[in-house]
């Protein structure tokens, strides 16, 4: 299903993004008059994954697809008594709730500039996520209400329904694509290794939105590459 839709170009996804990077400097309620000042900016990272959550499904322009942000997804491998969760910054389930895409958002690198271990940790796990082939998706309480605590109707719920439990399957083609907002704030031959390690692994794929102070124009285009499969069915 398909609605009418202005999508978010790449200049305005960055453009919101700068913008809440200088919002984030700020008092949140401001000084009110007194001697307050902020020293480290507020994280951005939930803006960030919100606002490029909204720029993909803007793109695909479908409304049959579930696109979950920051949410918990559960599995459990065989042999295992407990549960294994993972947590997407987005992750998009078609409309025969399969897992088709997990995106991980980082705003920079600062937290880990060599990243050979973690990137094989990922594609090892999603290796062995596609091979198990089940998950689930737990709702929480207040997406089940049809009315809220006054009584008003949640139309939002109403249209978009969902089951207390979303049993999901994985698509074959999932890979863990990690999306660098900022690459500027790791020397370049770090970000090439970064980048060579995880074109040797056949489940992670890595793109850097904006460096060298420009839009990365190519990593857009393989993001919109990866997503051309939900296009237009």
């Amino acid at each position: 299903m398909k609605q009418k839709t202005n999508a978010m170009t790449k200049e305005k996804l960055i453009e919101k993004i700068k913008c809440q990077v200088y919002k984030s400097r700020e008092l949140i309620d401001g000084n009110g008059g007194f001697h307050i000042r902020r020293g480290m900016a507020h994280a951005i990272s939930g803006y960030c994954e919100d606002v490029f959550a909204l720029y993909v499904a803007q793109y695909l322009n479908r409304t049959d697809l579930k696109f979950f942000v920051d949410k918990v997804i559960s599995t459990r491998f065989p042999g295992n008594e407990k549960s294994t969760s993972f947590k997407p910054d987005l992750a998009i389930i078609n409309e025969n709730n399969v897992l088709t895409h997990y995106f991980d958002l980082k705003t920079n690198l600062g937290w880990n500039r060599k990243l050979e271990n973690y990137l094989t940790e990922k594609d090892n796990f999603i290796r062995k996520l596609k091979n198990h082939n089940k998950a689930w998706v737990t709702s929480k309480r207040d997406w089940l209400k049809n009315v809220d605590d006054k009584g008003n109707e949640i139309k939002f719920n109403k249209t978009f329904k969902l089951d207390s439990r979303e049993n999901i399957t994985i698509s074959d083609d999932l890979e863990y694509h990690m999306v660098v907002v900022f690459g500027g704030n790791m020397n370049e031959e770090d970000m090439i290794r970064n980048i060579d390690v995880a074109n040797t692994l056949s489940c992670v794929r890595i793109n850097v939105l904006y460096e060298n102070k420009q839009i990365n124009n190519k990593a857009f285009e393989n993001i919109h590459m990866v997503l051309k499969p939900l296009l237009g069915t």
